[in-house]
């Protein structure tokens, strides 16, 4: 008996994968890569929208599916991630404009583990009863639910996907580096009901996916804008904050042309405020930001973000976020635009007692 407690210990250490970050060797592979990647530390797929119902009343919906491969927790010194995925988490959120009201609920697949999955080689993730999965046609479908709100959404892609940083490879140094595509530009159509009125809608949403090592403990979180231009161009930008709350490397801006091809913006020339615009959470009491101003030299462009709703707090674990969406207004090439962004504030409240970022080094 006591000869087999070391040989199994040799084979569950064997078979343990270690937390990896990307390689810069490996480009981002579709359809394969929309599928999951066992040897991520962090891994996510993102999807926004913003869709109008034929009296023309306005809603954003977000839906988010997050798995995490961390050492913080473990069973007598060994990780609990040999055996399960302790960290699968889910979140759903729908703001209807006509009454500034936000519906958001989060899932959790701990301690019942089997609740979430998310396949490998090909994009199909589920949560219970939420799900998203690409067709055979290549169209994205997705649907959740939150109380008597609900929402199913159909959707293609009129951009090619677009890789992010060097080929699909982000490096945050010293020790964060990720695989990141992003389709920021999706017809999208299906139903929501609010309210206990199912209503057909339509518009345009936003998917992207991340995976590697995404964190480490240099990092104290982040600001990350999606806007979608009346002009048929996306801009990205995404602001990564270090413990002193200074910008990090690896934070970015990028415009995604008409024909899909990526432009990268220098962030040095970029002048992005804070217009003073703030709201207190009456839960947590955390100050957000909800208004911006934008101006890019390189593409003559001045741009103004204000939230269309002050609440859209996301009160969920590891950390309470702002995850919502604003109007954007201004000139970009020189030419009046308005269009949607959404927009996500993460860091400013850490309520757990608990820093998820430290979750062991890339192998």
């Amino acid at each position: 008996m006591t000869r087999r407690v070391p040989i199994l210990l040799a084979c569950v250490i064997g078979c343990a994968h270690p937390l990896r970050g990307a390689d810069p060797r490996v480009g981002v592979r579709l359809p394969r890569d929309h599928g999951a990647h066992g040897d991520a530390q962090t891994e996510w797929w993102h999807f926004h929208g913003h869709v109008e119902d034929a009296r023309r009343r306005r809603y954003d919906w977000f839906l988010a599916f997050v798995r995490q491969h961390t050492d913080v927790d473990s069973v007598l010194g060994v990780p609990v991630r040999w055996f399960v995925d302790p960290f699968q988490v889910a979140y759903f959120s729908v703001l209807d404009r006509t009454t500034g009201r936000m519906t958001y609920r989060e899932k959790h697949a701990f301690p019942d583990t089997w609740a979430a999955d998310a396949r490998a080689g090909a994009l199909w993730l589920r949560h219970d009863s939420w799900r998203a999965f690409a067709s055979r046609a290549g169209r994205m479908l997705m649907r959740a639910r939150a109380g008597a709100t609900s929402l199913e959404m159909r959707m293609r892609s009129v951009k090619p996907p677009t890789p992010m940083g060097s080929g699909g490879y982000v490096e945050v140094p010293p020790r964060s580096s990720h695989h990141y595509y992003t389709m920021p530009r999706l017809a999208a159509a299906g139903t929501i009901r609010v309210d206990g009125e199912e209503r057909a809608v339509r518009g345009e949403a936003w998917f992207k996916h991340q995976w590697g090592f995404l964190y480490s403990d240099h990092i104290a979180g982040w600001t990350w804008f999606g806007t979608q231009l009346s002009n048929g161009i996306d801009l990205e930008i995404a602001l990564i904050f270090d413990r002193g709350w200074d910008m990090a490397a690896g934070s970015y801006a990028v415009a995604v042309e008409r024909d899909g091809t990526a432009t990268r913006l220098d962030l040095r020339r970029i002048d992005l405020q804070e217009t003073g615009e703030t709201w207190r959470s009456p839960r947590t009491g955390t100050v957000y930001p909800t208004s911006w101003a934008i101006w890019i030299p390189q593409r003559n462009a001045a741009l103004s973000l204000r939230a269309v709703a002050p609440d859209q707090e996301m009160v969920v674990f590891p950390a309470n976020l702002w995850a919502g969406t604003l109007d954007a207004t201004g000139t970009f090439d020189g030419e009046a635009v308005t269009g949607s962004c959404f927009a996500e504030i993460v860091g400013l409240d850490e309520p757990f007692g608990r820093d998820l970022v430290r979750t062991g080094r890339p192998d």
